[in-house]
Formats: C-alpha cells, sequence, structure tokens
C-alpha cells in the first residue's frame, strides 16, 4: 500500500487506486430532453450525479462530481493520488475514446531500485507512482464537460468532507487492514483515528476530513492543473520524498494524460464491444468473448443450451 501525502491531503490508501465502478448513461432523444442514470458505490453518489446532470452538466460532469465523493469516502478505492482509465461513448455520433491518465514511474526509476526488497515494491515512496487522477479528471472535463462550472462540481465532495459523513463498512475494512501503517504515521492518525475513541473510524462513526476539504477547496479555484503544476506541487512532492520517494516536480509537471482509441470486437449475434486498450484489461476481455462466440449460437441466443455452455 503506498500512503500518499501532503500538508492538506491523504491522496490515497491504495497502491494503484483506480475508478470505481461507474456507470452513467445517457439517452437522448431530442435536444430538449434527457433521460440518465447514475450508479455509484457510495449512497449519495448517485443523487449527487443526478443533481449535476438536472443542472445542464454532461456525462463526464457527473462522473468527476461522483468520483471526487467516492474518492473522499472509499480512500482504499481510488483518490487524488491514484489514477484510472475512462472509455467514453458520445451516442449521437457513434464515436468511442478512451482515457488513459493512469500513473507513471518517475523519471528516476530504474530496474535496481528496490534493492531485492520485494515490499519496497508494493508499500512505501518507492512504491508510488505519478499520479494521474485529478489530470485526467482536468482532461475529461475540458473535452466532454463544461455543461456546469468546474467550481459546482467540486463542491459537493468539499461538503462531505466539511460537514462529515457515516463511515461505511467497507471503508471501516478498509482503514482495520492497515491498522500498524496508520497507527505509526503521525498524518494518518490523526486523520483516520476518531478523537472519540482514540481508535481507528469503525462502521457507522461520524467522520471529518478538514485537510482533504482544503485541498480540495484548492482545486476547485486552481482547477485539475492544481495537482501537477499549482500550488499544490511543491508540498505534494516533498511529502513523497519525506516517505523515501523520488518522484520530482519535473515528473510532476511533464505528466500527461493520453487520449487512445478503443479495443473492439464485433461477435456473431451483431453487437460490438468496446472496451479499454493497454494497460487496462479490455484485449484479455475480448478474447475471452470471442472464444464464448464460436460456442455460442446468435440464432437461439437465450436457449438453454446456450445457457448451459
Amino acid at each position: 500500500m503506498s500512503f500518499i501525502l501532503n500538508h492538506y491531503l491523504l491522496a490515497s490508501f491504495a497502491l494503484a487506486a483506480a475508478v470505481a465502478g461507474l456507470a452513467i448513461y445517457i439517452a437522448q432523444t431530442n435536444v430538449k430532453r434527457r433521460k440518465g442514470a447514475v450508479v455509484s458505490n457510495i449512497s449519495c453518489g448517485a443523487d449527487i450525479g443526478k443533481k449535476i446532470l438536472d443542472r445542464g452538466g454532461t456525462v463526464a460532469d457527473a462522473a468527476i462530481a461522483v468520483l471526487l465523493c467516492e474518492g473522499a469516502l472509499m480512500p482504499g478505492c481510488l483518490g487524488l493520488g491514484g489514477g484510472f482509465l475512462m472509455i467514453h461513448y458520445k451516442r449521437r455520433t457513434r464515436q468511442v475514446l478512451c482515457l488513459n491518465a493512469r500513473e507513471t514511474a518517475p523519471k528516476d526509476s530504474h530496474k535496481d531500485m528496490f534493492q531485492g526488497n520485494r515490499f519496497a515494491s508494493q508499500y512505501g515512496g518507492l512504491a508510488v507512482g505519478v499520479p494521474g487522477e485529478l489530470l485526467g479528471y482536468w482532461y475529461m472535463y475540458q473535452r466532454f464537460g463544461k455543461g456546469v462550472p468546474w467550481k459546482e462540481i467540486v463542491q459537493p465532495s468539499i461538503d462531505l468532507c466539511t460537514n462529515g459523513f457515516y463511515v461505511s463498512e467497507f471503508t471501516a475494512n478498509s482503514i482495520s487492514m492497515f491498522r500498524e501503517k496508520i497507527i505509526s504515521d503521525p498524518m494518518l492518525r490523526e486523520m483516520m483515528v476518531n478523537p472519540q475513541t482514540n481508535d481507528l473510524f469503525k462502521k457507522g462513526e461520524f467522520m471529518q476530513l478538514p485537510r482533504l476539504a482544503d485541498t480540495l477547496r484548492v482545486i476547485q479555484e486552481e482547477g485539475g492543473t492544481a495537482l501537477n503544476e499549482g500550488s499544490l506541487t511543491k508540498q505534494f512532492v516533498q511529502d513523497i520524498k519525506n516517505c523515501g520517494g523520488i518522484i520530482t516536480i519535473e515528473d510532476m509537471k511533464e505528466y500527461k494524460p493520453v487520449w487512445c482509441k478503443a479495443v473492439s470486437t464485433t461477435l456473431s449475434t451483431g453487437q460490438t464491444l468496446y472496451s479499454i486498450p493497454l494497460p487496462g484489461s479490455g484485449v484479455l476481455l475480448a478474447f475471452i468473448l470471442n472464444i464464448l462466440d464460436g460456442f455460442l449460437s446468435p440464432y437461439d441466443f437465450y436457449s438453454l443450451l446456450n445457457f448451459q455452455k
């Protein structure tokens, strides 16, 4: 597990924080009317996404708002210190585009950097990659967003961190898994230990994240470049260095998410699969589906024999 810290934030619990399951679907029947559905891993997430859509926000706007909130409430799955892969489908033009905003290795990385310590690639500063999460959101917003102002997209996550929320069972379990690491780190202890019980936060307890709220306010004002080449960059890099990492300011400034084509394959049913290219597993998914496609009958798709296969 990588702990990516700066003066304001717990960036992520995860070594390779990726976007948790989030799907937003829009069926546009005409210019004035849209129907949408938002799916989130947190109870308030779907409502937050729906409100963004109701204000005229795009799919990208809603997705960013939900993911920022999930990063606060589910730090074991995603967060500002991680990265993600995204696929975007524009129904009107039938255009499919992917965004690779995964973490990358710092420029000073080399094959002997872990010195035979297999845990060094999983825990500590050397395990930390250059984060792409926030800048990836910014790329999404610039290309497919702007239905609502950026400040409105970030505000719900600020409200959650400031006003507080009840810890879910999932988050409580994520915290408890790393008890020793949290207790031994002053900043993590400040954030993850309940001052009322002097123990790690548990399911149902009320939690606030004022430092993360401060970070999000900076992001709200400066935009999605705040971490990579803004007022947060220097402190972020210093915190990584204090943990034994080798990320530099140059690494942060040079990082760029990459737009790329989707992996696609057409099955015998006439349906086309679009998925994420490398470093995602879309190629493997397409391979598996094509194998299954050779066994299943497209002419009697819902038959008992097909289901048994």
